[in-house]
């Protein structure tokens, strides 16, 4: 791959594993990474950045979070010479063949929840010709944005309201969405209808749905609610910190999720004085294992944040426009803010006659059709899945994994044969360093380092029995995202072949 200029236009310039040279536009449509620091893997070309994935041939999207296909540039070969034309160009509008396609343009799709899992369900059921009634039914006064920012970018001031809303911005207004600002009552999965709290709005009568509503913050118990620590799930709950924060000179936070742990890094590039206050002894042990927990740990105690481990909260007081915060350990902690990050809660109440876990998440198929309701399917953190290789049961609150989910299940409202199989990816960002995970840990895996973890620029091998389950890393983009392409195709590598993805690299 190489970047090149034509006529003031930049082109990302390729030539395929066949031979054939394409030129493609040379920026991912999610979030602007340049896409010549990605992978190209065969006939994929992978994104540095989150691992949008798109076909090196003529630019389809294939993988999320992109939304939309890479344009593509007229492009002829006359002897050596390679000759593209930036003022001809195309772009791809549908989705990759899963086979035959009913229009079903009688038909009212419903999707429930409008985040980033409900836009790419959107996409997908446009791009494989559903010509029916789309409806989106959200609780939010707005079009689907990018929740992954709120915590990171934003909230420290490096990413504005503008760069919010999923890109482009009129993504979505081509798709012809019928967008209902509503609170659902109930689901009835027999009648196939959908009532709500507003007896203004009438009931909708629906031929397939998508569950895709997330999660919301849970509240901590050890406050009442007035004394209740702000949460950070939405927009507006980001604005009243940012508020909260140009006033403040401490901060506390409870929980070491990685919510806590990012508002923990933001706050304090904004000069505050951060406490986290935590039951665990190491953050985000169940995520990346007690290594590279302690590594971001490290991380955050090198920039001034004080880490109070195995503490629990016994109550919060307001007082004056601070808190007092009493802690287990006999200690009182005096904070300007509060935030609690101690999880999320699946937000399935208002399914009242289907079957939801003691979690309160849904069960479903490989196909993402919730189990017992046929004609119902759920994505994202509220669907309880089975893994593709050994069939365990998990529930995954990752970003990129609610969008293919959600993609997958389009197909199969769609009539289509098709079941989720991708490799889970995330990933966090502490103090201007972007970290990358992918794969599924298991308890005794062994971790092999190939970098220095402290510039940082590294990656970490999760490896059981001789096989690498899973990646964590830094400042590797290109790396890791042939190494995830691999994944995607062939599952946990052997030792050799990550060595191997590595030194080609």
């Amino acid at each position: 791959m190489r970047l090149v200029e034509v006529l003031d236009e930049k082109i990302l310039l390729l030539r395929t594993f066949d031979g054939q040279w394409r030129a493609l536009a040379p920026t991912c449509p999610h979030a602007g990474a340049p896409l010549e620091k990605g992978a190209l893997c065969g006939s994929r070309l992978i994104c540095p950045w989150h691992k949008s994935c798109f076909s090196a041939s003529d630019g389809a999207l294939l993988e999320s979070p992109s939304l939309e296909s890479l344009k593509a540039y007229f492009l002829e070969t006359v002897g050596e010479d390679v000759r593209v034309d930036p003022k001809a160009s195309t772009q791809m509008k549908h989705s990759p063949d899963y086979g035959k396609v009913s229009p079903r343009a009688d038909q009212t799709f419903v999707i429930l929840g409008g985040g980033a899992a409900g836009a790419a369900a959107v996409r997908e059921l446009r791009g494989l010709g559903f010509a029916g009634r789309l409806v989106m039914i959200t609780q939010e006064h707005r079009t689907p944005y990018d929740r992954t920012l709120l915590s990171k970018m934003y909230l420290s001031g490096q990413a504005d309201a503008k760069q919010l809303p999923l890109r482009p911005e009129n993504l979505l207004r081509g798709c012809a969405v019928d967008f209902l600002v509503a609170e659902i009552d109930h689901v009835d999965p027999e009648s196939r209808t959908i009532r709500f709290k507003e007896e203004t709005i009438p009931s909708l009568q629906y031929d397939e749905a998508l569950v895709a509503t997330g999660g919301k913050p849970k509240l901590l118990p050890a406050a009442d609610k007035e004394s209740q620590p702000l949460l950070l799930r939405s927009v507006e709950d980001a604005d009243r910190l940012i508020a909260a924060a140009e006033q403040a000179e401490t901060a506390v936070l409870i929980g070491a999720s990685f919510i806590s742990m990012e508002a923990a890094s933001a706050f304090r590039e904004r000069g505050l004085a951060v406490t986290i206050v935590s039951e665990e002894n190491i953050p985000l042990l169940k995520q990346l294992g007690p290594e590279m927990g302690r590594l971001l740990l490290e991380k955050h105690l090198q920039k001034g944040v004080r880490f109070l481990p195995e503490t629990k909260v016994i109550s919060i007081h307001k007082v004056g426009s601070g808190s007092t915060i009493k802690l287990n350990s006999k200690e009182e902690l005096r904070a300007d803010l509060v935030v609690s990050g101690i999880g999320i809660e699946p937000a399935t109440a208002f399914l009242k006659k289907v079957s939801r876990g003691e979690d309160q998440s849904l069960a479903v198929d490989a196909s993402m059709r919730i189990i017992g309701a046929r004609h119902i399917f759920a994505a994202g953190d509220i669907a309880n899945f089975p893994l593709p290789d050994n069939g365990r049961r998990i529930r995954i609150e990752h970003w990129r994994v609610a969008q293919e989910q959600a993609r997958t299940a389009a197909a199969n409202m769609m009539g289509l044969e098709k079941t989720y199989s991708g490799v889970p990816y995330f990933w966090t960002y502490h103090y201007g360093v972007r970290y990358e995970f992918f794969g599924q840990m298991s308890d005794h895996s062994q971790l092999v380092i190939d970098g220095n973890l402290q510039e940082p620029k590294f990656v970490a091998a999760y490896v059981r029995e001789g096989r690498c389950e899973a990646v964590f890393s830094a400042n590797r983009e290109c790396e890791t995202a042939k190494l995830f392409d691999r994944m995607q195709g062939e599952g946990p590598l052997s030792l050799e072949a990550f060595h191997g993805v590595l030194s080609a690299s």
